[in-house]
């Protein structure tokens, strides 16, 4: 959850939320889960400005906490350099900083390192403003993993959305893989909003 100090302001993520809004998108996105069959546990990836981290944490640990059937874990900047010192040292000879809470590709690394840590061994990524749209969302969002591809390779991860327009697993054949798959994710994106 992009947090920020102050209403209004644009932040470098897709967008941010402000720590007084009266119903954030957390929220919402919480609640949606909470009716998803097969949630094992929600990871809440706080991305704050250090001025105001500690009241975005307490914000969003009172959203949290009204979820409690979701088995939610923050992580803010304490433990997410925890984990990246412990990723730095496993993974000595990797420049930059891989995994953090600053930049949208490590922000997700964040995310894989964290279930990692808790044996998880498929993690689906929904945004704060994403809802899940009925109890089948990770049934599908799973779907076609660990299987083979028209081409004989094993599936191991997926990005972008799971089941285009026309109910499909698959990308419509004009074009390339990647880039049916953000013109159908685009189209969802539209029809579910």
């Amino acid at each position: 959850m992009p947090s920020r100090c102050s209403a209004g302001e644009r932040g470098t993520y897709d967008y941010s939320t402000s720590i007084t809004k009266p119903l954030p998108e957390l929220e919402s996105c919480l609640t949606s889960l909470e009716r998803v069959r097969g949630v094992l546990r929600v990871i809440v990836l706080l991305v704050a400005p250090p001025s105001c981290e500690t009241s975005a944490r307490a914000r969003v640990g009172s959203i949290c906490r009204s979820h409690p059937g979701l088995n939610p874990l923050i992580i803010g900047d304490g433990e997410a350099s925890v984990i990246s010192h412990a990723m730095a040292r496993v993974m000595r000879g990797l420049p930059g900083e891989t995994v953090s809470l600053r930049g949208y590709g490590a922000i997700k690394n964040m995310g894989l390192a964290v279930a990692s840590v808790f044996g998880h061994d498929c993690v689906v990524f929904l945004d704060d403003d994403e809802v899940a749209l009925d109890e089948d969302y990770l049934v599908r969002a799973v779907y076609g993993l660990d299987t083979l591809t028209r081409q004989n390779l094993r599936i191991l991860a997926k990005t972008g959305f799971y089941i285009n327009y026309a109910d499909s697993p698959y990308a419509d054949m004009p074009y390339r893989w990647s880039e049916a798959l953000l013109v159908e994710g685009r189209r969802l994106q539209r029809l579910h909003a």
